[in-house]
């Protein structure tokens, strides 16, 4: 019998683009690896060593890092709240991928307002340039991009 993870924020309309998210309970991990770890691969390839996926995985484990599953397996985002020394709080997105990333723009709602929840006021990401034109609502500033969502 296949167990279905228990998901923290379930959906109650699964045919939303918002809401076709699920951030993954860290003790549920492991049962969504199989198909998150494939979809992360890339990306975390491209962190010159600063992540793996077995340090990713550990750090989702224990609740350090935040794991979104699409609902359909096209796209996965690995994700850390950070607090600054002045309070200020972001959303820091670590690594996404996915088979397509053009989908990811449809799962942003979703998780830019649960960050809001606890009090981020940004959502930010190291990117590659093509990134930002693909997220029109986001601005390159410097080598990283974010989005502002004090007011979600």
């Amino acid at each position: 019998m296949q167990t279905t993870p228990r998901l923290i924020e379930p959906s109650n309309t699964p045919s939303s683009a918002e809401t076709s998210v699920d951030l993954i309970l860290p003790e549920h991990a492991h049962l969504v690896w199989p198909v998150a770890g494939p979809l992360l691969a890339p990306a975390i390839a491209l962190t010159d060593g600063c992540l793996s996926l077995e340090s990713a995985f550990s750090w989702i484990c224990a609740g350090s890092l935040q794991l979104w599953l699409a609902r359909d397996h096209s796209a996965a985002m690995v994700t850390e709240v950070r607090t600054f020394p002045t309070g200020k709080r972001m959303l820091h997105i670590v690594v996404l991928g996915g088979k397509e990333l053009d989908r990811l723009r449809d799962l942003l709602p979703k998780i830019e307002r649960w960050a809001a929840e606890r009090g981020c006021v940004k959502v930010t990401a190291m990117a590659r340039r093509g990134l930002a034109h693909r997220l029109s609502d986001w601005k390159a500033t410097k080598v990283s991009i974010e989005k502002d969502i004090a007011h979600v």
